[in-house]
């Protein structure tokens, strides 16, 4: 039997304000919705299983969604780890931040 990965939580900004437009990052988590929690310790592995393909992500094995459709996670979104700690999505990898402090 293998053995279960915690689960990281998964952050939309709301409204959604594509990052070339953004004047600021959206304040979490005030300005957030929990939308899916991924069976992973991985920000990349959460990062690729947030994005829509073939297949809507938020019906993937791994993936426990609260939502019933999704977009796919994008710059200044939130992944929140087990023991708390908060990423946001840049452009290219992810900050660790605190509160709504830009990171």
């Amino acid at each position: 039997m293998s053995e279960r990965k915690e689960k990281m939580k998964v952050f939309h900004a709301v409204p959604y304000i594509p990052a070339r437009f953004a004047t600021r990052w959206a304040s979490f988590p005030d300005e957030f919705r929990l939308v899916a929690e991924v069976e992973t310790d991985s920000l990349d592995e959460a990062f690729g299983l947030t994005q829509n393909g073939p297949a809507a992500w938020w019906l993937g094995d791994k993936v426990t969604a609260y939502v019933s459709s999704c977009r796919s996670t994008s710059v200044g979104d939130v992944f929140v780890l087990p023991n708390g700690k908060s990423y946001r999505v840049l452009d290219r990898g992810f900050v660790e931040f605190f509160g709504s402090r830009r990171g």
